[in-house]
């Protein structure tokens, strides 16, 4: 390829290199990656054959300070935030074995990348990208609820354009794709962090669909280095514990009153 700015219209992942490479059109195999899609941060290529996507995240230009690991930290947190999405079945499968960091001296255009591979949401399979409007609000209000109390995630920055819809795979089944921008709840309630992805994208859900329940089972996802994060548990341990040493002193009070 003349242009090594422009990327490369069919690659293939090299076992012996351990990296991407370009494929000439006349020595595409079946285990060729196409070019998809590309945005202001990434390229995308796909392969209809494994129902797998590339993610080809665009590095650096120059060599920061740090030898890329800030640009790789934020990446393996990209990682990380979709499996939490894939375990709880919100998002595409992750195949978090297959990604990494490619330096410029082996990329296959002009900078350096980090690479992740994905399940593919197909239109043959059934997904559609859809977007706020295209479904009623209820579909959208439900997906966050759920997304937002199983994952402790949320993306107040660009969350529009990442919705994909299949009503073949399961009844109303919403996806979300792109977790760069996703971000820790934190100290924020569950319930005012679905808020704000409600509020991020504009539709209107009714209070059953904003409210975190803090009874029945808590929702725990373990993460890739053994930690669990438990929505909602301790705030309710401590809820029900404050209630039983309420109970216990108002019954005191109670028969003190009688004496």
């Amino acid at each position: 390829m003349s242009d090594k700015s422009e990327p490369s219209k069919y690659i293939g992942y090299s076992m012996r290199k351990k990296q991407w490479v370009s494929i000439k059109p006349k020595d595409i195999r079946s285990d060729t990656y196409e070019f998809f899609d590309s945005g202001a941060t990434a390229f995308t290529y796909i392969n209809p054959a494994s129902n797998k996507l590339v993610k080809i995240i665009h590095g650096p230009r120059y060599k920061p300070d740090d030898d890329y690991a800030e640009f790789i930290t934020e990446c393996e947190k990209e990682i990380e935030y979709q499996y939490r999405a894939a375990i709880n079945g919100l998002g595409p499968h992750i195949y978090r074995r297959q990604s990494g960091f490619i330096s410029k001296e082996n990329s296959f255009y002009s900078t350096p990348y980090f690479y992740i591979v994905m399940e593919y949401l197909s239109e043959e399979n059934g997904w559609e990208h859809i977007f706020i409007g295209d479904k009623p609000d209820n579909i959208f209000c439900d997906y966050i609820k759920d997304f937002v109390s199983k994952t402790g995630l949320i993306n107040v920055k660009d969350p529009q354009a990442h919705f994909y819809y299949n009503d073949t795979k399961d009844k109303d089944k919403l996806y979300m794709i792109d977790y760069g921008n996703f971000e820790e709840c934190g100290k924020r309630s569950i319930s005012k962090c679905i808020i704000l992805m409600n509020s991020a994208l504009g539709i209107k859900c009714n209070k059953d669909q904003t409210t975190m329940q803090t009874e029945g089972k808590k929702s725990i996802t373990k993460t890739s280095n053994g930690a669990k994060y438990n929505s909602g548990g301790k705030k309710t341990h401590k809820l029900k514990k404050n209630l039983r040493k309420s109970k216990t002193h108002k019954k005191r009070k109670t028969r003190r009153g009688r004496k």
